[in-house]
């Protein structure tokens, strides 16, 4: 089969790690397999496509709308849309004229695919991951909820073509219920776990060495992208003020709304804890992801009540085999209590989340080998190739109806 694999929003230079990977896995299977991101189109099988079907986008078709607020949200919103337009009408005409038996769509923006979709005449083999937070959460200022509407009404009005899978059981129900799909068009697959590549296997001294952090005790992490309405960091800086300097934290990541760091950074200040926070707030290259993961204790998922969507930063840490303290939000919680991936709090509660941090640092060596030996086994379960037989299976099903 043919499949082609659209990743249309800007946020990376290039293909993220997860388009990368999910292609590979597809033509390991022995699929012919293309990649289409917001900058053209990429290869992954080696027999190269003719480029004159799909056009780069200029750099200012690539902004983030994170940092905007107000009217300033609709324009950036407008361009992302526009971007995500561009990338994914390109790839569904060449879908057309290179005889593609799939077009998966990941991390798309509704409105975007809507209206591509419409364009193209609504193709029956079109398929797009759902994460649960793509129509928004229904929160937010006025004019964010205004847009949120408006793109759950074009969607269920132009994508009843489309087949979904969904990460999680929340996100599957809640697509379901907002109308946006029937039943019989959306299927769980759950989010594989990153495959992190060779491991160098760095000790935990050396690790902090090379990303800078002098500190010897417990270390926990804060990893990726820091959306505040998902989350939740100021309950993690509300939870460690009244704590005693006997760990460290580490904030990571490149997190597109600057004015959201900085009111991190004046929570952060106004905790005291100013001189025992790491703050890396930039993107973390593929190559210096172990070091992170292998210089903590433990990874922090402090996500807040109404998240419904998987954890990308999970399956990371399934990958790295770092035990995870997670908020009891959605099927978060349930995955990492049920699998024994490590702790859990109660969702946007300072007070769980420090008795959780606490009881951690009391942990025998046992109970921590424990956790490794458990995310070692969930690493199989999800792997790449179990999770994208699952999508070829969907896309052979649909071929069939």
């Amino acid at each position: 089969m043919k499949v082609l694999v659209v990743q249309p929003h800007g946020l990376w230079p290039g293909p993220s790690s997860f388009a990368e990977q999910f292609c590979q896995a597809l033509a390991s299977e022995g699929h012919e397999v293309a990649l289409v991101t917001a900058r053209g189109l990429v290869t992954a099988t080696g027999k190269a496509l003719p480029w004159k079907h799909i056009q780069a986008l200029p750099p200012e078709a690539m902004r983030s709308p994170g940092a905007s607020r107000g009217a300033g949200y609709f324009r950036a919103r407008s361009a992302t849309v526009q971007a995500n337009w561009a990338a994914v009408n390109l790839a569904l005409k060449l879908a057309k004229r290179e005889g593609f038996g799939a077009v998966h769509v990941l991390d798309s923006e509704p409105l975007s695919l809507a209206m591509a979709n419409l364009r193209r005449g609504r193709p029956r083999n079109l398929f797009v991951t759902y994460r649960g937070y793509e129509f928004g959460t229904g929160a937010g200022p006025p004019l964010t909820r205004l847009y949120q509407v408006m793109r759950r009404a074009v969607w269920r009005c132009t994508a009843s073509n489309i087949w979904m899978d969904a990460e999680t059981s929340q996100s599957l129900d809640a697509a379901v219920r907002s109308g946006a799909v029937r039943r019989d068009r959306i299927r769980l697959i759950p989010h594989p776990i990153w495959s992190p590549g060779k491991l160098e296997g760095l000790d935990r001294q050396e690790a902090r060495k090379r990303i800078g952090v002098d500190w010897r005790g417990p270390l926990f992490l804060l990893f990726g992208h820091r959306p505040p309405m998902q989350k939740a960091l100021d309950v993690v800086i509300e939870a460690i003020s009244n704590m005693p300097r006997t760990f460290r934290l580490l904030i990571a990541g490149r997190e597109g709304d600057a004015a959201a760091d900085a009111l991190l950074v004046e929570h952060i200040r106004a905790a005291g804890w100013d001189a025992d926070v790491y703050r890396h707030f930039d993107y973390v290259p593929a190559e210096k992801v172990e070091s992170y993961f292998a210089a903590s204790d433990a990874l922090i998922l402090s996500y807040r009540k109404e998240y419904i969507g998987a954890s990308g930063v999970l399956a990371q840490a399934c990958a790295y085999g770092l035990p995870v303290i997670a908020s009891d939000a959605a099927d978060l919680g349930e995955t990492v209590r049920s699998k024994r991936l490590g702790l859990v709090f109660k969702a946007e509660d300072s007070e769980s989340l420090r008795e959780a941090m606490k009881r951690f640092m009391g942990l025998p060596e046992t109970a921590l080998s424990e956790y490794r030996q458990a995310l070692a086994s969930i690493r199989e379960e999800r792997s790449w190739r179990n999770v994208v037989r699952q999508h070829l299976q969907s896309y052979e099903s649909a071929g069939h109806r």
